[in-house]
């Protein structure tokens, strides 16, 4: 999954894309091995990351989303149009 270059983002905004992108395309793994698209806490286990990172990086992407409004760890990453 190449990275998009979009000139009129910052270089941290870039950097959240990409990893958002990660996200992703671990959540869509899961989801193909496990049958779910995992929790923002598993995702944050299995990337080494806090979990504030995954909310952030949900947050950002254009089809990751998440109906809870539990503990962060808890919530399940959903995906729009997957």
């Amino acid at each position: 999954m190449g990275e998009r270059y979009n000139p009129f983002l910052s270089a941290e905004d870039r950097a959240l894309d990409a990893f958002a992108s990660k996200v992703q395309a671990w959540s869509l793994t899961r989801q193909k091995t496990h049958g779910s698209y995992g929790t923002f806490g598993q995702a944050a286990e299995a990337m080494k990351v806090p979990v504030e990172r995954i909310a952030e990086a949900v947050e950002w992407h254009y089809w990751m989303f998440s109906h809870d409004d539990g503990p962060l760890a808890d919530r399940e990453i959903d995906h729009d149009g997957e």
